[in-house]
């Protein structure tokens, strides 16, 4: 009777496991452009998937801790203000859903919110000294000045076909 020789099993270490995933996972900056989007139904109970989804992206284009918080709290803003404010007079939902698309193309990371709700004046909101408008202890109005401040570049477009849609950009540092 002749034996057989299995090959060597690969280590079961759940460290070095994770390790292996995260090497295979990891693309080397600069090699290709990625994009991933998610539909999500108008409720702020998918806000928390929405963020982790974002701050996932963020990371494994290359930010820091830092920048991955700013760029979190920016999209949930967006995506916060959309929910919750675009309604009828009726208190009824303009829109059933929003959609979120992520786009990686280093240096430059690329959210992009749709709704398919009014159109609103986000250029006239969020331009303002930010110790003025704490000292007033008014509640709400930060959101578009965080999403302003915490990204570099923000640009808002209605069109009666697509309704609202807001790109936030931040840019890698080199």
């Amino acid at each position: 009777m002749t034996s057989a020789r299995l090959p060597t099993m690969p280590s079961l270490d759940p460290s070095a496991t994770r390790t292996r995933a995260a090497a295979a996972a990891t693309v080397p900056a600069g090699t290709r452009s990625e994009r991933v989007a998610i539909t999500f139904p108008r409720d702020t109970h998918y806000l928390a998937i929405v963020r982790r989804v974002v701050a996932d992206a963020a990371l494994r284009a290359g930010f820091d801790g830092e920048d991955v918080a700013k760029i979190e709290l920016a999209v949930d803003e967006a995506c916060s203000n959309a929910i919750m404010y675009q309604v009828d007079h009726e208190g009824s939902a303009r829109f059933q859903e929003l959609a979120v698309e992520i786009m990686i193309e280093r240096p430059r990371f690329a959210v992009t919110l749709q709704d398919r709700g009014a159109p609103y004046a986000f250029e006239e909101c969020g331009n303002f000294d930010l110790e003025d408008q704490l000292r007033r202890l008014e509640p709400g109005g930060l959101g578009i000045y965080i999403i302003k401040n915490f990204m570099d570049e923000v640009a808002y477009h209605h069109s009666a076909r697509d309704g609202n849609t807001l790109t936030m950009v931040k840019f890698l540092p080199r």
